[in-house]
C-alpha cells in the first residue's frame, strides 16, 4: 500500500526553543524541505498559541533545557491541551533521555540529540507521523474485498457525513442531548473499521458504552472530539492520494 502513503510535507510543525540560532536553522531547514513551521522562543508564549491553533499544528519539536519552564514541563502543558500530541524533545545533554524516561511513558513520542542533521530530523518526523496516521489503509480496503475505488467511496462518504461531527456534538451538549451524541457515536463505531481506523474505533467504543451506562465524563466526549478533528485533517490527506 506504498502508494497510497501520505507525503507529510504539508503538515504544520511547531518549534519551541529558547537558543535563537538553533530555532532558526530548525526551522529554515525544515522550511527548505517544504515544512510549514512556525517557533517561538519562549515556551509560555507557544502554549498560549498552541491553546489557540492547536488542531492546526502537527508536530511538535521541544528544546529541553529552557529558562523558566523546561522542555518536560512544556509538554504536559500542551498535552493537557490536546492529548494526542504529537511531540519530541531535542536536547544536546547525553543525560537528558535517561533522566525523562518517563516522559515517554507519559505520551512523548521521543528525544532527538542535538546537533541533528536535517534529513534526520525529517525522518524522524515522518516516521512518527506515519506511525500515528489515523488511518490504516491496507486493514480498512481487507474489510471492502481489497477494492481500492470502494474504499475511496466509503472515505469521502465518511467525510461529507462526518467533516462537522465536533460541531454536531458541541449543538447537543449545549441541550443536554446525550442521547443524540450517543447515536452519534455509535454510528462512527459502526463504519470505523471500514476505514481503517483502529483508534477510532477504539475511542467510540469506549465512549458508546459509556453513554450507553450514563458513566461518561464530559472530558471523554471532548478529548473524543479533539481526535475526530485530527482525523479529519489526515481524511483530508488521505482523499489528496487518491484523487491524485
Amino acid at each position: 500500500m506504498e502508494k497510497y502513503k501520505v507525503c507529510p510535507k504539508d503538515y504544520r510543525i511547531m518549534i519551541i526553543d529558547d537558543e535563537i540560532i538553533v530555532r532558526k536553522i530548525t526551522e529554515d531547514g525544515l522550511t527548505n524541505l517544504g515544512y510549514n513551521v512556525i517557533s517561538f522562543e519562549k515556551p509560555d508564549d507557544a502554549i498560549e498559541y498552541y491553546r489557540k491553533n492547536y488542531h492546526h499544528i502537527d508536530f511538535v519539536i521541544i528544546d529541553m533545557m529552557m529558562p523558566l519552564v523546561n522542555g518536560a514541563e512544556t509538554f504536559y502543558r500542551l498535552q493537557k491541551i490536546n492529548p494526542y500530541l504529537l511531540s519530541v524533545v531535542l536536547s544536546g545533554y547525553d543525560t537528558v533521555e535517561k533522566e525523562y524516561q518517563y516522559l515517554l511513558f507519559d505520551g512523548l513520542k521521543g528525544f532527538l540529540k542535538k546537533p541533528i542533521s536535517m534529513n534526520e530530523l525529517d525522518e524522524a518526523i515522518r516516521k512518527i507521523i506515519e506511525k500515528y496516521f489515523a488511518f490504516n489503509v491496507e486493514a480498512g480496503m481487507a474489510t471492502l474485498l481489497n477494492n481500492a475505488n470502494i474504499y475511496q467511496k466509503v472515505l469521502q462518504t465518511y467525510y461529507e457525513e462526518n467533516k462537522d461531527l465536533s460541531n454536531k456534538i458541541k449543538t447537543s451538549l449545549e441541550n443536554n442531548n446525550f442521547s443524540e451524541i450517543e447515536l452519534l457515536v455509535h454510528k462512527i463505531k459502526g463504519i470505523s473499521l471500514n476505514l481503517g481506523a483502529n483508534r477510532l474505533y477504539k475511542l467510540a467504543f469506549e465512549l458508546n458504552q459509556h453513554l450507553k451506562d450514563r458513566e461518561f465524563v464530559l472530558n471523554e466526549i471532548y478529548n473524543f472530539m479533539k481526535y475526530h478533528n485530527i482525523l479529519i485533517k489526515d481524511l483530508e490527506r488521505l482523499l489528496g492520494v487518491f484523487n491524485v
